[in-house]
């Protein structure tokens, strides 16, 4: 009877270390940024629209994911003008900002984070099966300017009247 214990013991300590290897994985995989980001036509005023597409092993990605993925496109990456928008440029002179004020990102990305406040999405949904994963795209309207604002208040990005 104690080995019947002991060895129950020892498998739920077992399970308890996988299951929380496998959260941290979970973890590490939506802090892989896996999304492209396109020109969606014009914004309102101070505002950008973009079609974000993200990538998951199921179709139903969290709205909250998709405005994370859009708020983090219009800050490190920047898009391509196609269908008569204008590119933009990411508003971050270098994608190392995101390590050099990384307690700033994570608080600002983590779940119910800040940067939900500048991203609302606009219309339904498209899904596309790629292989074993899905590839979901929404449209996204990001307020650019108050984004923009707020980072420079918090120090993360250079004013655009700073000069050169």
């Amino acid at each position: 009877m104690k080995k019947m214990k002991f060895v129950l013991c020892l498998l739920t300590l077992c399970l308890s270390y996988v299951y929380t290897q496998a959260s941290e994985l979970k973890k590490d995989n939506t802090e892989d940024w896996r999304y492209d980001i396109e020109c969606a036509g014009s914004g309102s005023q101070g505002s950008y629209l973009v079609r974000v597409w993200s990538y998951g092993k199921k179709p139903n990605i969290p709205s909250d994911d998709m405005k994370r993925n859009a708020v983090h496109g219009v800050i490190f990456k920047g898009f391509s003008g196609d269908r008569g928008c204008t590119s933009q440029k990411p508003m971050a002179a270098s994608p190392a900002v995101m390590e050099e004020k990384a307690d700033f990102f994570k608080a600002f990305f983590a779940d119910g984070g800040t940067c939900l406040k500048y991203a609302d999405i606009v219309g339904t949904p498209e899904i596309i099966k790629v292989g074993k994963e899905y590839k979901v795209g929404v449209i996204v309207s990001v307020s650019k300017d108050v984004l923009r604002k707020d980072l420079e208040g918090a120090g993360v990005v250079k004013s655009l009247s700073s000069g050169f």
